[in-house]
């Protein structure tokens, strides 16, 4: 995998990561 690839695979988890703990405070 080259380093692009990976830069945008985390950039990708961190957007998901984000929306999940949003929702997951929004739900408290």
């Amino acid at each position: 995998m080259s380093l692009d690839n990976y830069q945008a695979y985390l950039d990708k988890c961190q957007s998901v990561i984000a929306v999940v703990i949003i929702d997951l405070l929004r739900g408290i």
